[in-house]
């Protein structure tokens, strides 16, 4: 944590971190070896990929980086674990969605994050893009299936 995080930010944090160990999203799990648990700027999970998604046989590691006017700025969410998806930046694995950038709004939570996030990769899809997205799922299958097995 920084310095220049206000009372309020870290109040707001560890309320935020706490709901999530009392009810976490479904699909997501905390990691055993979390080496950043005790830094509330930090979150990392496990997102399991949802069944009747082209993800359902994967898992993603994800991470939370908390601004220091949490939650007045939104977290920058990054998947660690490489992931193809439109919303997701390719080389650094950055989540692009607008509620993390111009649609964010300080109630939200970083279980809302977490629901956002999955929502925005695996549903909400029309037809050609959800055919779209399973012919570019299996091509990039070969290459991310290794190391995404190896997180299991």
């Amino acid at each position: 944590m920084t310095d220049a995080m206000h009372v309020s930010s870290l109040k707001r944090l560890a309320a935020d971190h706490a709901a999530l160990h009392d009810d976490l999203p479904p699909n997501y799990l905390f990691p055993s070896e979390d080496s950043s648990s005790d830094d509330l700027t930090q979150l990392t999970t496990l997102l399991a990929g949802p069944q009747g998604t082209p993800y359902s046989q994967g898992l993603w590691r994800v991470h939370l980086k908390m601004p220091d006017d949490y939650p007045k700025s939104p977290p920058k969410a990054t998947f660690k674990t490489r992931i193809w998806h439109p919303n997701v930046e390719e080389l650094t694995g950055a989540v692009c969605v607008d509620t993390l950038k111009r649609d964010w709004k300080a109630t939200l939570t970083l279980k809302d994050v977490l629901v956002v996030s999955m929502h925005r990769r695996c549903e909400g899809y029309n037809r050609t893009e959800a055919n779209e997205l399973r012919r570019a799922y299996r091509r990039f299958h070969a290459c991310s299936f290794i190391p995404t097995r190896i997180l299991r």
